[in-house]
């Protein structure tokens, strides 16, 4: 009998030759080139879950569908975090990205086929390109994986640097893109739809990887008696109370670092919080982060998704993102960055004028808040206009997708 682990980890190793294929194969695809991949639905008639991939000036534009997404709002909520927009193919969704980022399209890719079709291995998948059928699907035992798909040595980090270089060439293993790094020097990632960190220790051999899971905790009594008896069921994860929020947070030992304890440790963290919803929150009379999150986006005016996530990714206005990271949030739509960019700059006269009025009030401590708020909404114009002329240099053309393969998502089958 196969072991679980032994079974998991099979299948995690077949994805990720998958990926590297898929992703291979993308950057070399040129202007009349595309390719679909895709599994069929239960009558194996047509393929109920697709990603379409074509070039457009230097761009892979990728097309992901899914037999009834158009009315799942959690799923597309989740898609809208991972950077998909909206598509005008029924029940799809549409990113671009640049060539050169091919291995993030294969990511995404590879996720939407996961997680949105529920497609368990890369076996179940077909592919079909610009002369016929492509073999993506991962060889057998007999022929060697990748290096990519290999696990990464154990290392013995001397200090917090090589520490820190350790962490992020696994997760670029693991996830295949390099992993966005905060001003603090801590790892950015998403795990099971919420935003977590990877917290590489400064002062000893080890790492943290936090999720911020709850906040407006009422009743820290009795959320102090809940966290003992959850902490008491979880073989690794560990529930922190801290103030009125509740992080989940698992600590690893870092001498020696070994990438794939680390990678299972990110899967326990994933699984567990696949477990957390609204029901979990009410026990403890808080709020998903999440939910705290959209309540305060209604509250700021209901600024567009792509513009809150510049705002969590730089919060203190540090630019610590560059032109073209601002860019890839907003997908290199030059209309996107400047409606960004005009609702960025309201933003700076509406609080030079609250800071104006208040200094005519005598309120010199809320004068100073307010410009505060705008010196800081100045920096993200700054970064905007880095951002658009990294989108303008070379007119970047976005052609309409073409209907390639309307008939391979068959509207009446329910998903395989």
């Amino acid at each position: 009998m196969v072991q679980p682990s032994t079974f998991d980890t099979a299948v995690e190793g077949s994805w990720r030759e998958f990926r590297s294929t898929l992703a291979n194969r993308l950057a070399a695809m040129s202007g009349d080139d595309y390719l679909i991949i895709g599994a069929a639905s239960a009558n194996f008639v047509a393929l109920s879950v697709t990603v379409e991939f074509q070039v457009s000036d230097g761009h892979l534009v990728c097309v992901a569908r899914s037999l009834g997404l158009a009315s799942d709002d959690g799923l597309l909520e989740l898609l809208s975090a991972q950077g998909w927009g909206p598509s005008d193919k029924p029940n799809g969704v549409r990113i671009d990205i640049p060539m050169r980022f091919a291995d993030r399209a294969a990511v995404l890719a590879v996720s939407f086929l996961r997680d949105i079709g529920s497609i368990h291995h890369p076996c179940f998948v077909q592919a079909r390109g610009s002369d016929g059928p492509v073999d993506l699907a991962p060889s057998s035992g007999s022929v060697s994986i990748d290096a990519e798909s290999e696990p990464l040595a154990v290392e013995f980090p001397a200090d917090h640097k090589e520490l820190q270089d350790a962490i992020s060439a696994a997760l670029e293993w693991k996830y295949g893109i390099p992993t966005l790094i905060d001003e603090a020097g801590d790892f950015v990632i998403t795990l099971g739809g919420m935003l977590g960190f990877v917290l590489p220790n400064p002062d000893r051999p080890q790492l943290r990887i936090l999720v911020p899971l709850l906040t407006n905790v009422t009743g820290r009594t009795r959320a102090a008696e809940l966290l003992t008896d959850l902490n008491s069921e979880y073989a690794f994860v560990r529930l922190i109370l801290v103030g009125d929020q509740v992080n989940a947070a698992i600590d690893l030992p870092t001498a020696p670092f070994s990438a794939q304890q680390f990678s299972d440790q990110l899967n326990c963290m994933t699984a567990f919080l696949e477990t957390v919803d609204d029901d979990f929150a009410e026990r403890f009379g808080g709020q998903l982060v999440g939910a705290e999150e959209a309540a305060d986006d209604e509250a700021d005016g209901d600024l567009p998704a792509g513009l809150l996530t510049l705002l969590h990714l730089d919060p203190d206005g540090t630019q610590a993102l560059s032109g073209v990271d601002v860019a890839t949030v907003c997908d290199f739509d030059r209309d996107t960055i400047l409606e960004y960019l005009h609702i960025s700059e309201e933003q700076v006269i509406s609080w030079n004028t609250c800071a104006e009025e208040a200094r005519d009030a005598g309120d010199g401590e809320e004068a100073d808040a307010c410009a505060h708020e705008s010196a800081g909404w100045e920096r993200t114009v700054t970064s905007l206009r880095a951002a658009l002329r990294v989108v303008t240099l070379g007119e970047q053309r976005r052609p309409a997708q073409l209907d390639l393969f309307d008939n391979q998502i068959d509207q009446t089958d329910h998903r395989g």
